[in-house]
């Protein structure tokens, strides 16, 4: 990112006495988010987040990000810590190799995050900007991913809000109402699981 003005320094040299920064940066296909943690693992203790649609200039994008970063340390008194830097997403791995900072595997890092806050949860879905996700925990771990089809991920109801100007929040509840349905898919699909299991012993 030598052109942007924002420079990085992912440090791994931890000054005595001061905790690192811990700055995670999920790059997509249609927006960045952005997150700072201190002392605390909880995002409810974050103590800076940020969700940006990058509009195709992903490198804008994170330098304005950091930028903001930044001057919010600053303000809070937090920019004297050392940084430590990792990014994710399906557009991030090329930009973490740039600015030489690790680089996490998103379903990777979810699961890991979901097992660690959410020990009880089955399944993960995730809606991203041109795909959407769905990986099943337990009993064995699998991965399904719709990528022919945009129907049913983030970016189209976004969109589809914008146009009906309804806004996210009323799109938001209107996914919810299916949720019913979503239930039952799965209950089927577990149920089809375990005939299918039942069947091949």
């Amino acid at each position: 990112m030598a052109d942007e003005d924002t420079e990085v320094k992912a440090s791994a040299d931890e000054t005595p006495g001061l905790r690192p920064l811990r700055i995670g940066l999920d790059v997509g296909s249609t927006t960045v988010k952005a997150v700072v943690l201190g002392d605390s693992n909880s995002l409810q203790d974050a103590l800076f987040t940020d969700y940006r649609r990058h509009h195709a200039n992903v490198r804008r994008c994170v330098a304005e990000l950091l930028s903001d970063i930044l001057h919010e340390m600053s303000r809070m008194g937090e920019d004297e810590h050392p940084i430590r830097v990792v990014i994710t997403g399906s557009g991030g791995l090329g930009l973490a190799n740039q600015l030489g900072v690790e680089f996490a595997q998103e379903v990777i890092a979810e699961t890991e995050a979901i097992n660690t806050t959410n020990p009880e949860a089955d399944v993960i879905i995730e809606l991203g900007g041109e795909d959407a996700k769905i990986t099943y925990l337990k009993p064995t771990p699998e991965q399904r991913m719709n990528g022919s089809c945009a129907g049913g991920d983030r970016c189209l109801h976004r969109s589809d809000g914008d146009a009906a100007q309804r806004g996210c929040a009323r799109t938001g509840r209107a996914c919810l109402a299916a949720q019913d349905h979503l239930s039952d898919c799965l209950q089927m699909r577990g149920v089809r699981q375990i005939r299918s299991s039942t069947t091949d012993q």
